[in-house]
């Protein structure tokens, strides 16, 4: 029997690979397992592959869905409006584009070092300015 500790941060890389492929977040299931959750699907390691679930509103979304990932997934099970499709590795860029746009998971917003130092700056600026105002304890508390 495998060791359960070894195989998590095994299938957890595998999942932060493709994360990162598809500049995205991971997170975990009801169950501990490593998952990419979007509105319309998510994505599951399967071992040494990946399961993709794809689940649409309508027929002819999801047919048209089915299309566009047909040159990298594999069809394992089909619905009206929903599907479960093996994928055998990571995806190129364009192909990651599309599945975080059919599944609907929200990309990471990516910064160069020097807008993300002018936001930093920015910030620093605005909290300076509640603190002079005596507004950032006010602030805290009603948010909290």
């Amino acid at each position: 029997m495998k060791d359960t500790a070894t195989s998590r941060q095994s299938e957890k890389a595998q999942m932060q690979a493709l994360a990162d492929a598809m500049t995205c977040y991971i997170s975990q299931d009801e169950c501990g397992d490593c998952v990419i959750q979007g509105k319309n699907g998510n994505i599951h390691v399967d071992g040494a592959s990946y399961c993709v679930a794809i689940m649409l509103n309508t027929v002819r979304q999801f047919t048209f869905a089915m299309k566009q990932v047909k040159p990298f997934c594999e069809l394992r099970q089909q619905g009206d409006t929903e599907g479960a499709f093996h994928m055998c590795a990571i995806p190129s860029k364009a192909q990651c584009v599309l599945l975080r746009e059919i599944i609907g998971v929200r990309k990471i917003m990516e910064f160069t070092p020097e807008v993300l130092a002018s936001k930093r700056e920015s910030m620093s600026r605005a909290r300076q300015s509640l603190e002079e105002k005596g507004l950032s304890g006010s602030l805290a508390r009603s948010n909290g």
